[in-house]
């Protein structure tokens, strides 16, 4: 079934990306998704419905009081609102696009109960990927990031390559068993070691979350098996 497409513009602060400010909040029969925002170049917001018989999908911006309509760089929140049409389950994807700013993807299943209150319930994938790490030996570095129709990968700033989507959920699994929302904000380096290893890892969630490590001969606990198990995901993906 076609999805139903639904197209705003908005601006999102780097640094409030950084702070997962998508909230869901449910209210009488519909529900609602807040991206704080301002005006003057940035994301486009494209929201998809898997099964638009479900759930229907209208957006508005918020200024709060006053008219800051005209102003360049004005905040606001941009809201979603998602109407339930019918019972059942769909899946919800907010694709955020902008030529200065990474992706911000965000990914849902909806549920509309008999009485047609919806519920959102955010779903945890890998919307960017990227990993650097110099040392004795030669790494790639790799950088992740998804799209509506799968997962592009690239190489050493190479040509982005389709990369199969279980090779990700297999790096998705090693974040969650390994725990590295552990390790964001890590940044510790040992100036005075010659040699040995460092590494620069940033990963954003479909839920909203962020993990942001770096360090220089010096690494956050659990460091050398985990991302030994994500070399290994990464060196046999066949990319390269």
């Amino acid at each position: 079934m076609r999805a139903r497409r639904c197209v705003i513009l908005a601006a999102l602060l780097a640094a409030l990306l950084c702070a997962g400010m998508a909230v869901a909040e449910t209210s009488g029969t519909g529900a609602e998704l807040r991206l704080l925002s301002f005006d003057g170049g940035g994301h486009e917001y494209t929201v998809e419905i898997e099964d638009p018989s479900i759930l229907a999908c209208a957006g508005e911006r918020d200024y709060g009081p006053g008219d800051h309509s005209l102003e360049t760089g004005s905040t606001f929140e941009q809201v979603f609102t998602f109407t339930g049409l019918k019972p059942g389950t769909t899946a919800v994807a907010v694709w955020g696009r902008s030529p200065i700013l990474e992706n911000d993807d965000r990914l849902y299943t909806a549920t509309v109960d008999a009485a047609l209150n919806v519920t959102l319930t955010a779903r945890r994938a890998i919307s960017t990927f990227f990993l650097s790490r110099t040392g004795d030996i030669h790494y790639d570095s790799y950088s992740i990031t998804r799209e509506p129709d799968g997962y592009r990968a690239s190489v050493n700033d190479g040509e982005p390559q389709a990369i199969d989507g279980a090779v990700v959920e297999a790096l998705a699994q090693a974040v969650e068993e390994y725990d590295l929302a552990r390790w964001d904000g890590f940044r510790e380096s040992r100036e005075f070691v010659l040699d040995g290893e460092s590494f620069w890892l940033e990963l954003r969630l479909t839920d909203g979350s962020h993990i942001s490590a770096s360090g220089d001969n010096a690494f956050p606990e659990g460091y050398f098996p985990a991302i030994s198990a994500i070399q290994d995901i990464l060196d046999g993906a066949g990319l390269g």
